[in-house]
C-alpha cells in the first residue's frame, strides 16, 4: 500500500525466480511419478504437486496481482486512507499468519490440519465488514473514488485468495 516503483520491480524479479523454481520442482515430481509408486506414495505425491501449485499461485498473487494494484496506485498518484490501510493490513496479517501455520503444518507432515489464528467464519466476517466499508466509501463525491476503489478492491480480493490458498495448503498436510 506504500511501496515504490523500485520495490515493485524487485518483487516482479522475484516472480521470475519463483516460476523457474516451480518448473524445476514440477519436473522433479514428474520424474518421481514415473517410478513404480505404492498407492500411499502416489497419494503423497499428488498432495505435493497440489502444494507446489498452491505455493506458485500464492506467489503470483503477491508478485503480480498485488504489484499491479500498487502500480495502479502509483500511476494515479493517491494514497489510501489510514483507516483503509489499517483494515486491509489487519486482514492481510490474518491471511499471512494462516499461511505460515499451513506451511509449517505441511512441512512437518502433520496428520491433523492445524488450528488457524481465526476461524474461517471470523475471517469471512472481517472480509465482509471491510468490503462494506469500501463500498460505503464509494458513495463519496471524490472524483478519484472509483480509481481508489479499484485499488482497494483488488487488494481485498488478493487477501481473500491468499487466505483461501492457506486453507487449501493446510488440507494437503492432513
Amino acid at each position: 500500500m506504500t511501496g515504490n516503483e523500485n520495490e515493485l520491480e524487485w518483487l516482479r524479479k522475484k516472480d521470475d525466480k519463483i516460476d523457474q523454481g516451480y518448473a524445476e520442482i514440477v519436473q522433479f515430481l514428474q520424474q518421481i511419478q514415473a517410478e513404480n509408486l505404492t498407492t500411499g506414495e502416489s497419494k503423497r505425491l499428488e498432495g505435493q504437486i497440489e502444494a507446489v501449485n498452491i505455493l506458485e499461485s500464492t506467489a503470483d498473487i503477491i508478485t503480480t496481482d498485488m504489484v499491479e494494484a500498487a502500480e495502479h496506485r502509483i500511476r494515479n498518484g493517491f494514497r489510501p486512507s489510514n483507516v483503509t490501510v489499517e483494515k486491509l493490513n489487519s486482514l492481510y496479517q490474518i491471511a499471512a499468519e494462516t499461511f505460515q501455520v499451513a506451511l509449517k503444518n505441511f512441512n512437518n507432515n502433520l496428520s491433523v490440519p492445524a488450528e488457524f489464528p481465526v476461524s474461517k467464519e471470523e475471517f469471512k466476517e472481517k472480509l465482509i465488514q471491510t468490503r462494506l466499508y469500501l463500498n460505503q466509501r464509494l458513495s463519496g463525491n471524490d472524483e478519484t473514488r472509483i480509481i481508489i476503489f479499484r485499488f482497494e478492491s483488488d487488494l481485498l480480493e488478493a487477501i481473500r485468495r491468499l487466505h483461501a490458498f492457506a486453507r487449501r495448503l493446510n488440507r494437503k498436510a492432513g
